[in-house]
């Protein structure tokens, strides 16, 4: 198993788990209620006590999903400042073996990043992404013909620690109509929604982050009907 695969299913194999969790986290509470909600169909006279308990469900699942979150959410150490560019150049030594493998031409541009600083957390996020666009750009264009530009520049209006904008331009790929990459669906749903989850999942991070990741189609050029679509991941300092 190649590096990127090998990544990729350890991916899965987290998603995995925060899914069973959550259904255990949030199952038992809700066969709690639905059953209390039965008996008060059946005996609407006792409904009180039957309240009482599905109160006290509610209050049990609320506990657990805010303990899940703040677990999800605790680092092992401190966040910290990072040179933005050392973020760039430790995520291009990183994901540049899985653009040759795939036949990926990646450009990438960092001239404009300044002395611009980031939260250190925000590499992984970075390499997420980039792996991400690198296998979308190889399903969607023959070998020789796959291109992905990846620019960094220091945020605009900023200074330092305010941040740095990564832009990816992942050419070919279309835009799913009304999709809403800070609601996780695409709606209604076609034939690349599934593309763009775990791009949705990204935004949650970068939020969570301080940051913000954006989705916009590119500007046709030309005769093309579909010129691909421009992410932008806005990282912040942890000073910012």
């Amino acid at each position: 198993m190649s590096l990127d695969g090998l990544y990729q299913q350890q991916l899965r194999g987290a998603a995995a788990e925060i899914a069973a969790a959550l259904a255990h986290a949030v199952g038992t509470p809700l066969n709690v209620i639905s059953g209390r909600a039965e008996l008060i169909r059946q005996d609407p006279s006792n409904a009180l006590a039957q309240v009482t308990r599905i109160e006290e469900q509610v209050r049990k699942m609320a506990d657990g999903m805010r303990d899940f979150v703040e677990y999800l959410a605790s680092e092992s150490g401190s966040s910290q400042d990072t040179p933005a560019a050392r973020v760039l150049e430790r995520a291009c030594t990183m994901l540049r073996p899985v653009a040759e493998q795939h036949q990926v031409q990646l450009d990438v541009d960092g001239s404009a990043l300044g002395a611009a600083a980031v939260d250190q957390r925000s590499l992984s996020n970075l390499v997420t992404l980039l792996s991400w666009a690198i296998r979308r750009t190889a399903s969607l264009h023959p070998a020789g013909q796959r291109r992905l530009q990846l620019v960094a520049s220091e945020l605009p209006g900023g200074k330092g620690s305010a941040g740095a904008v990564f832009e990816l331009q992942v050419f070919g790929l279309p835009l799913p109509e009304h999709w809403r990459i800070e609601r996780f669906e695409g709606s209604p749903p076609t034939s690349e929604s599934e593309a763009f989850r775990l791009v949705a999942i990204c935004a949650a991070i970068a939020r969570g982050q301080g940051g913000k990741l954006q989705a916009d189609a590119m500007p046709a050029e030309g005769s093309s009907d579909s010129p691909g679509v421009r992410l932008r991941l806005v990282c912040r300092g942890v000073a910012s």
